[in-house]
C-alpha cells in the first residue's frame, strides 16, 4: 500500500514539474491532436526503435536545408547583399555562395550516391542544372519579394532548449502565451525599417520549392 502511495506522489509531483516548464510549439501541437501520444513521448519518454537507414529521411532533409539556409544568410549579410531587387552581379554572387555551401553540407552527410540520388538532385538541381533546383527557386522568390522586410537574424532561441549550437543566439527575455511559459528557435527575422516592424520566418519544405 506505501509503494502504491509514494508511487502516486511521484507521477503527481512529476506532472507538477512539467506543468510549470517550458513547451514548444510542436509540444502543444501533438497535445492537442493527441494527449496519449504526447504523455507517451514526453512525460514517458518513450521513442520508437528504427533500424538505421543510409537515405535521408524527411526530418534530416528539413535540418540539412535549415543549416544550409542559416550559414548563406549569415554569409551573406557579412558581404552586404540584400537578395530583394538585387543586381544580376549580386545575384549571381548569392547563388554561387549557397550552392557552394549547400554542396558541402550535403557531402558531410556521407550519404550513400544511389540511394541519396533523387535529394541531391531535389537540391542541386539535375545534372547541376541549377536553375531547375529547389534552391534556384527559393533564391528567385527571395529577389522578387519586395515587401521591404530584410533578413537580420537567424536560428533565434528562447527559453531552454536541447542541441543548441554555439553560433545561434538566444533571447534572454522569456516568451509566454498566457500562463505557459515557451521554448523553441526562430528561423529568421526579417525587419522593415521604414514601418518599424518585424516579420517572423519559419522554413516550409512543402510544395515545390522551400516558402
Amino acid at each position: 500500500m506505501f509503494a502504491q502511495y509514494q508511487e502516486a506522489i511521484d507521477v503527481k509531483n512529476k506532472l507538477e514539474e512539467i506543468s510549470v516548464g517550458e513547451f514548444s510549439a510542436t509540444q502543444l501541437e501533438n497535445y492537442a491532436k493527441c494527449p496519449y501520444k504526447y504523455f507517451v513521448e514526453n512525460v514517458l519518454r518513450l521513442e520508437t526503435i528504427t533500424g538505421p537507414v543510409e537515405e535521408l529521411e524527411a526530418f534530416e532533409y528539413g535540418s540539412l536545408i535549415h543549416t544550409i539556409l542559416y550559414e548563406f544568410y549569415t554569409k551573406l549579410k557579412e558581404k552586404g547583399i540584400i537578395l530583394s531587387n538585387c543586381s544580376d552581379d549580386d545575384f549571381k554572387t548569392a547563388e554561387n555562395l549557397l550552392f557552394k555551401i549547400a554542396g558541402q553540407k550535403f557531402d558531410e552527410l556521407k550519404l550513400s550516391p544511389e540511394l541519396s540520388f533523387y535529394e541531391r538532385e531535389k537540391l542541386l538541381g539535375i545534372n547541376n542544372r541549377r536553375t531547375q533546383s529547389l534552391l534556384y527557386k527559393f533564391l528567385e522568390e527571395e529577389r522578387t519579394n519586395d515587401s521591404g522586410y530584410i533578413p537580420l537574424f537567424f536560428e533565434m532561441s528562447f527559453g531552454k532548449v536541447k542541441n543548441q549550437s554555439k553560433s545561434s543566439k538566444k533571447f534572454n527575455e522569456s516568451v509566454n502565451a498566457g500562463k505557459i511559459k515557451l521554448k523553441g528557435k526562430i528561423d529568421r527575422i526579417d525587419i522593415n525599417e521604414e514601418e518599424k516592424t518585424l516579420k517572423v520566418v519559419d522554413y516550409k519544405l512543402g510544395g515545390k520549392k522551400p516558402s
